[in-house]
């Protein structure tokens, strides 16, 4: 049996590597901090019947993450969408903490750049981001669907949703 420390250096790309003569881990890929995302052309969101009633966009991210940052909403989940640069600090000011510098939302790192195209700028450093955003509470909203059914409604039975997805 070959000992752990002979064999994991070897078989183990690391997240980060010693670099002598430096006290911080030096990463072995470029951090990024500024993500772009295009949305597959013709996506669209369907009711609980099927029948298509919009185009699914990347306002319809921005939403779902200010509707998650929305501290009147109470989202028990609210800190998922935290990774996102001046988040916390929109929130907490939203919510009133005392001592909270005043951030609007505009302030905060979430952008549609156009229809099919997002773009985001990121608190910190995530090397699993792309594991992250599959979470389901950072689920896009069909925000006219939403406006339609109502915020107290949204979300209790199937038809009171609007559904999205690889179909």
């Amino acid at each position: 049996m070959i000992p752990w420390s002979n064999w994991t250096p070897k078989t183990i790309s690391w997240v980060q590597r010693p670099n002598p003569g430096n006290p911080h881990p030096t990463p072995p890929v470029k951090r990024i901090w500024l993500w772009t995302f295009h949305l597959r052309p013709g996506a669209k969101w369907v009711d609980s019947t099927g029948a298509v009633i919009g185009d699914l966009k990347a306002s319809d991210f921005v939403f779902a993450w200010k509707e998650l940052l929305n501290p009147d909403n109470a989202a028990e989940y609210y800190a998922f969408a935290a990774i996102f640069k001046n988040a916390q600090a929109y929130y907490d000011y939203k919510s009133g903490k005392e001592g909270a510098p005043e951030v609007k939302w505009e302030d905060v790192g979430v952008k549609a750049l156009d229809e099919n195209t997002i773009q985001f700028e990121l608190e910190v450093y995530l090397p699993y981001l792309l594991q992250y955003l599959k979470f389901e509470v950072l689920s896009p909203i069909c925000e006219e669907f939403y406006n339609k059914v109502g915020t107290d409604a949204y979300g209790t039975a199937p038809d009171k949703m609007a559904y999205s997805g690889a179909f």
